[in-house]
């Protein structure tokens, strides 16, 4: 039937170009004249009723052969969804994120309805776990618009029941009722599921683990974007990981160490350096920075893309020990050097090489420090009287021995060659093994009176 309309129209076209060639000769000049031209009306009106008889006959057949393409479609379709409904795997067609149809065992599967009726116009993300719904709407949105064909990869589906099922789907692209839609199968596959839970408690158990150190990890992608932190975060920078995934790592280092920090990052992107390391200050909401030791690596991911991963390690604890150390060192160098003496460490040899020696020297030796440390210039000895060197070391030998301080008075040869009584109490420096590592003390000036007031004592005529 559906040949035969086709052969009708056909047949019209044509007859209809042959009359108007062959009883007008020109469509519209001569058609006029007969219309104008009394003794020949009849004849106009035969053509004009001609015309109106072809171009119901054409209407006809196009109206036909439209109704049976429409059938066939309605036919096809009904075909598509008998086939579908009695396959043995749950089904689904999205038209514009929102479900056309999806046969009984996919309702079933989802089990929000028992019927697939009131499942249509429903939007199918409703049923996609959170975690996971972006990246599906992005896939989904690909296969639309660029045509990417047949994909297939397990998924999640999020039930009535608030259970999590995965299964196996098979998404393509399809034209239903018209409109460029998407036909989704769906496999449940029990050893699978089986694996990706398992594969959920690792990653579960991997992030507890991550969260649970106290260095900071984060990754960054080639354009320094975060894409990763941990719970440490946090502590470091006062704002929660969530907040700050997706901005960039820079804008939270102080500004005067920013610059070198994105240096590290350009080359590592470039290939010019494998690894990095630096220090540096972390913004912190409370509006005081912390200090931090930063390690970065170069890496490629997934998809091939350039990305960094690296750690954070908190020193401002560190920091603030240092600058107290070095403000006590300096509290302690400008008491030392203003001593009216001598504070010295030396070695236990007969030369007394000094390994330190304070300023308090110069007044004393006439000497530098720099002229006896290492014996550049003199060794201590050296200015120590020569009927006085060999009972110093008698003396400092014997406490030594017996682990104690000593205390001296002899006399020095200064550099103008004066002599000076001096008083030194000193004692040594011992190993965790009883090791002598050094001698420090105190040697200071005093006046003929004071030394022979001690060499006469009791105490040291015993000794």
């Amino acid at each position: 039937m559906f040949y035969l309309q086709i052969a009708l129209l056909t047949t019209a076209l044509i007859a209809t170009g042959t009359s108007l060639l062959l009883a007008v000769g020109t469509p519209f000049g001569n058609l006029s004249k007969l219309l104008t031209d009394t003794d020949n009306w009849t004849t106009a009106l035969a053509i004009l009723l001609l015309f109106f008889l072809l171009f119901i006959l054409l209407y006809l057949s196009v109206r036909s052969i439209l109704a049976h393409i429409e059938r066939r479609s309605q036919q096809n379709t009904a075909r598509f969804l008998t086939i579908l409904e009695n396959i043995p795997y749950a089904c689904i067609v999205l038209t514009d994120d929102a479900i056309a149809y999806l046969n009984s065992q996919c309702a079933s599967l989802l089990g929000q309805f028992t019927r697939p009726k009131p499942y249509i116009g429903m939007s199918y993300f409703d049923y996609i776990p959170p975690n996971s719904r972006h990246k599906v709407m992005e896939l989904l949105q690909k296969l639309l618009t660029h045509k990417h064909g047949t994909w297939h990869r397990p998924l999640q589906l999020l039930c009535a029941n608030r259970t999590i099922k995965t299964v196996i789907a098979t998404i393509s692209p399809i034209i239903y009722r018209g409109e460029r839609s998407l036909l989704i199968t769906m496999k449940q596959n029990d050893s699978w599921s089986k694996l990706l839970t398992r594969f959920e408690t690792k990653q579960i158990q991997l992030t507890n683990f991550t969260n649970a150190i106290n260095l900071t990890l984060f990754q960054i992608n080639d354009r320094g974007v975060l894409i990763y932190l941990n719970a440490a975060w946090k502590k470091l920078s006062g704002l929660e990981p969530a907040l700050s995934i997706g901005k960039l790592l820079a804008n939270f280092i102080h500004p005067s160490e920013r610059s070198e920090f994105t240096e590290i990052i350009r080359a590592i992107n470039h290939g010019e350096k494998l690894y990095g390391v630096s220090k540096g200050r972390i913004l912190h909401t409370s509006d005081i920075p912390r200090w931090v030791e930063w390690h970065i690596e170069g890496i490629r991911d997934f998809e091939g893309q350039t990305a960094c991963i690296g750690y954070l390690i908190d020193i401002t604890q560190r920091k603030n020990t240092e600058e107290i150390l070095r403000n006590s060192r300096r509290t302690l160098s400008l008491l030392v050097n203003n001593l009216p003496g001598m504070v010295y460490r030396g070695r236990y040899d007969r030369s007394w090489t000094m390994e330190y020696i304070s300023e308090g020297a110069f007044e004393l030796t006439g000497y530098s420090p720099v002229d006896m440390i290492n014996n550049t210039l003199i060794s201590y000895n050296d200015l120590i009287h020569e009927k006085d060197r060999g009972k110093i070391w008698s003396e400092v030998e014997t406490a030594l021995e017996e682990n104690r301080p000593f205390q001296l008075v002899y006399r020095i040869i200064r550099r103008d060659e004066i002599v000076q009584w001096v008083c030194e109490h000193g004692q040594g420096v011992y190993s965790i093994n009883n090791d002598l590592l050094a001698i420090e003390g105190f040697i200071y000036p005093i006046d003929i009176q004071t030394a022979q007031k001690f060499l006469s004592s009791p105490e040291t005529e015993s000794s």
